[in-house]
């Protein structure tokens, strides 16, 4: 494994410049180790690239308007973000097999007064258009951070640090509810199904800079080490 950032590489950064531009990640599994790459536009995200998988991100003005995701070269995927008054208020999720459209979802979110955030799951029928309820369910938001999302059938709870999130600095990446794309860190994170005996935690250790970015994580799950990645800025 290549070495991560030292104290050195950041130590003229302020908290607010800094940008991942590299995941190396090593995994039980050597032979599925992989390097993630990100480019940028100043502050906003261009490109994910892990070997023959690459996501590319579109904006309108500050928003992450829509995401394509490819593999092997074809796109596989697209989500496409609608805002209102500078929240989320909807995702639209297609998928593709060979240019074709195979499936739609799209989820529907609320932004109530009290930091929760209510959303609708549904199918969408690629024929006719016509909606079928899938799930419905509840964020919750503590200072940025999604601690819990509750559903009709599951419940994950997150846990976080007081640190830097790598991602931190993307511009629009936290308006799009994602618990690993917020201020800061997860450092612990539990999923069970409801009227089911299903249930997982998975543990991050992580190591930081002098600026409180992390420069390395190990993951855990159920006790058991599964992978180590390293960021680069």
């Amino acid at each position: 494994m290549l070495t991560s950032c030292s104290k050195d590489d950041v130590k003229n950064s302020s908290e607010d410049t800094v940008l991942l531009k590299k995941i190396e990640i090593s995994r039980i599994d050597p032979v599925s180790n992989s390097t993630i790459a990100v480019t940028y536009d100043g502050n906003k995200i261009v490109q994910i690239l892990e070997d023959d998988e690459k996501t590319v991100y579109y904006y309108t003005g500050d928003l992450i308007t829509k995401k394509d995701f490819f593999e092997q070269g074809l796109l596989s995927d697209r989500e496409e973000f609608i805002y209102l008054n500078n929240k989320l208020s909807s995702l639209m999720t297609t998928s593709f097999l060979n240019n074709i459209v195979t499936d739609k979802e799209k989820s529907e979110y609320k932004h109530n007064s009290d930091g929760t955030v209510d959303y609708n799951n549904y199918e969408i029928n690629i024929l006719t258009g016509s909606q079928t309820s899938l799930t419905s369910g509840k964020l919750t938001i503590f200072n940025g951070n999604i601690v819990k999302d509750e559903n009709t059938s599951s419940i994950t709870t997150y846990e976080y640090d007081n640190k830097n999130n790598p991602l931190k600095n993307v511009l629009g990446l936290n308006k799009l509810l994602d618990p690993f794309s917020t201020l800061n860190n997860v450092v612990k994170y539990s999923y069970s199904q409801k009227n089911s005996s299903i249930s997982y935690t998975t543990v991050h250790e992580y190591i930081y800079n002098n600026i409180n970015y992390p420069t390395e994580v190990k993951l855990s799950g159920n006790g058991k080490l599964s992978s180590n990645e390293k960021f680069i800025y």
